[in-house]
Parts: structure tokens; sequence; C-alpha cells
């Protein structure tokens, strides 16, 4: 592999370069270690496992509770894998930041507000406001726990994973060499109506499309649209192609 940072190539196995042992695993206020979350996907994985290979790749229809359950799997990949947790970090700090920004920048406008904040701060809490009249927002950095991240992300599976459950499926198989791949980024969703665009996107909106790659040769694409009821099919090579461009342009996020 090429190491950008160092402009050298180097040699690693895949274990080495692509697992990250105990992301998942934290520390509580007693420094204990806690290991749910990691329990927890192993688990989904683990029955996801069982339903792929008995029923999705000998192409078996899927039962309602079946479907809940593999839902529940594609939509725990978008939490599982490290790049999509520490972008929901970065996301939430960025949206605390701009908070916090705004209201010390229109508490700085209005000292007859900053007083009455202080005011009720002091009443609340018992405690003193820090001076805010040379804060500048700009030079502060916002940082929230991983593991609270995660928890946060969380926290909307099952309504995603529900989602996700109604869409219509179609599983593409590729049966040449033409195959599909995987990324940091592993669950995709895009409004093809609106060119491909990803960020804001929700499954609940009526043009969004999720695509995931089961296997090299499995894929499974959803959506409200043209995917209206359960399909096995086989993938031509351009289906393949577009799956695999749009999987790689995720990749450039992380």
């Amino acid at each position: 592999f090429f190491q950008k940072s160092l402009g050298e190539w180097k040699t690693s196995t895949p274990r080495d370069l692509a697992v990250r042992k105990d992301f998942y695993v934290f520390r509580d206020k007693t420094g204990a270690r806690r290991t749910e979350v990691e329990d927890f996907f192993a688990f989904v994985e683990g029955d996801a496992a069982s339903l792929l290979t008995k029923r999705v790749f000998r192409q078996r229809l899927l039962t309602r509770e079946q479907r809940l359950r593999l839902a529940g799997f594609i939509t725990v990949m978008i939490s599982r894998v490290p790049a999509e947790a520490t972008t929901a970090q970065e996301l939430i700090e960025a949206a605390a930041h701009a908070e916090m920004k705004t209201i010390v920048e229109t508490l700085q406008r209005d000292p007859e507000a900053l007083h009455e904040y202080r005011e009720r701060y002091r009443r609340d809490t018992g405690r003193e406001v820090p001076d805010l009249s040379d804060l500048h927002m700009d030079d502060v950095k916002v940082e929230f726990p991983l593991g609270a991240a995660v928890g946060h992300a969380l926290e909307a599976l099952p309504d995603i994973a529900s989602l996700i459950a109604t869409m219509g499926w179609t599983f593409w198989f590729s049966r040449g060499s033409d195959y599909f791949i995987s990324s940091n980024f592993p669950v995709g969703w895009m409004d093809p109506v609106a060119g491909g665009a990803q960020v804001g996107l929700h499954p609940r909106f009526g043009n969004v499309e999720v695509t995931f790659a089961l296997s090299r040769s499995v894929a499974v694409a959803a959506g409200w649209g043209r995917y209206d009821t359960t399909r096995f099919q086989d993938a031509p090579r351009e289906v393949v192609e577009e799956i695999k461009k749009f999987l790689i342009q995720l990749r450039t996020r992380g």
C-alpha cells in the first residue's frame, strides 16, 4: 500500500491494515472496559452471515422478520466502520461549535442579554459564567467523546432499519469477473434525481436509494421508486460499474 503522509510504499497484511482492534471498547467512569457495543455489533453480524448464507445467496425470499434483521445489519454497518463513527463525531462537534458561536456572539452584542444570562446561570448552577467579552469562538475547539457520538448514532438505527426494511430490494449477482467492492463507507445512500447527492439525505426521502455490497459478487440496492419489490437479478457489467463508482466516491470522503 502507499502511505501518502510519507510518500512511500509499504507492505502489510489485510488484517493489520484494515482492522482496528477494540475500536468500540470504551472505558466507563470507573475505568472498567465496556464491550456492550462491540458485542452488539458482533451479534448482528453473525446473525446476518447466517441469513446471507442460507437465504440471500441461495436466492430465497426473506420473511418480514428476516428482512428487518438484514435491514438492521445494513444499518449497523453505517456506524460500524471507524470512518462513519469519526464522521458522526466531527458532525456533532461542528454543529455544537456553530451553536455555541451563535450564542456567544449574540450575547457579546447585547450586554443586557448577557447580564440576564449570567444571573440566570448563577441562580441555576451556583457558578459564575466565564468572561465572554474577549472570547473568539474561532479559537475554540469543541470536542465530543467518540463513545457519545457512537451512542448518538446508534439511537437512530431502529428507525432507519425499519425504513430500509419496507423499501423494495434488488439483490444483484455478478456472475463474471466483475466484482463489487466495499470501502471505509460501505453503506451508501443517494438521490439519483438530484445527481447522486448524499449529504443531508435520510432513507425516508422519496427518491433515496441505499446500496451495500454484501460480498464481492452480491450487492443489495434498496429504494422507494425503481426498486418496488424484492428481486434477485444477474448484474450486467454496467450495473456493477455503477455501484462500484458510487462506493468509490464515498471512499474519498474518508
